[in-house]
């Protein structure tokens, strides 16, 4: 990887983890039940699609870090701290990984598919990566909380179903802005120009 390269990714991937603490630090007070909603995962997903997996990867992990230092962890973090930041953190992060890798295996395919899917998978592995944590590492806390009911119909009707549908439906309104940002800033253009230009 050229020098120039490095230095581009390394800048548009810092600019985009300025706009994910933003994002996630207004998420805390937009709320639909117990949770907030993650408008973070919006750079999450452009990050890993303009500079690759590491950088969805890295983004995602900024997004948890916010999660637990603006208090998002709770009530999890008091039943359990260690497993409440791994998840935190891991959760977005795998999100980001994901979409980074699904964008470089569709692009050749089909770019616009690739950008779309990769976008929508981020609401996707994060809301299913909370699930499984809730479902497993989590289960006695939201037996309780279910109070006798099924577990996993609680869990996904009560913690997760406004939030995700929510998330999901925002990655879908705003796919055409995730479209004309990353080919207005596609790597592979501007390539193609140092070439001409060389």
């Amino acid at each position: 990887m050229k020098d120039k390269e490095k230095i581009r990714i390394i800048i548009g991937t810092a600019l985009l983890a300025g706009l994910v603490v933003v994002l996630q630090f207004i998420s805390n007070y937009v709320k639909f039940g117990p949770f907030s909603i993650n408008l973070a995962l919006i750079p999450i997903a452009v990050g890993a699609i303009l500079f690759g997996p590491i950088s969805g990867l890295f983004l995602g992990f900024v997004c948890g870090f916010i999660i637990l230092i603006s208090g998002g962890g709770e009530p999890f973090f008091s039943f359990n701290p260690f497993f409440t930041i791994i998840l935190c953190l891991f959760k977005t992060g795998i999100a980001g990984l994901v979409a980074g890798f699904t964008y470089k295996a569709l692009k050749n395919k089909n770019d616009n598919i690739g950008i779309i899917v990769s976008s929508l998978l981020v609401p996707i592995t994060n809301t299913l990566l909370f699930l499984v944590g809730a479902l497993t590492i989590f289960k006695p806390m939201i037996q309780e909380w279910a109070d006798g009911g099924n577990i996993i119909i609680y869990s996904i009707t009560t913690m997760i179903g406004i939030n995700f549908l929510i998330e999901f439906s925002v990655i879908v309104i705003l796919s055409s802005s995730i479209l004309y940002i990353v080919h207005t800033v596609n790597p592979k253009k501007i390539d193609d120009t140092n070439k001409n230009e060389g």
